[in-house]
């Protein structure tokens, strides 16, 4: 999801509504998103433990698993890998 699609492009409906985001909700977007996607990304590995870190970073729309890879570490401490076999221990 983009903001900028869906304000479809003026700057100031963007701006306007990264600040309202922010203030409503006491949190930065970009960090709110980067959390949602790594939820989704454990939710997803929690149900389907069977399915490859590689289809996990597709259906998340990442367009390589070292992209994904990256950005769950990033957010989380560990790669994706490592949080699958914690969870099945």
């Amino acid at each position: 999801m983009s903001v900028k699609t869906n304000t479809q492009g003026d700057r100031n409906c963007v701006h306007f509504f990264y600040r309202h985001f922010c203030l409503y909700f006491i949190i930065v977007y970009t960090f709110f998103l980067n959390m949602y996607v790594v939820t989704q990304a454990k939710h997803i590995m929690d149900m389907y433990p069977k399915q490859t870190v590689k289809e996990t970073a597709y259906q998340l729309g990442f367009p390589t698993t070292g992209n994904f890879c990256r950005y769950f570490k990033r957010a989380t401490g560990i790669y994706p890998q490592e949080y699958k076999e914690r969870k099945i221990r």
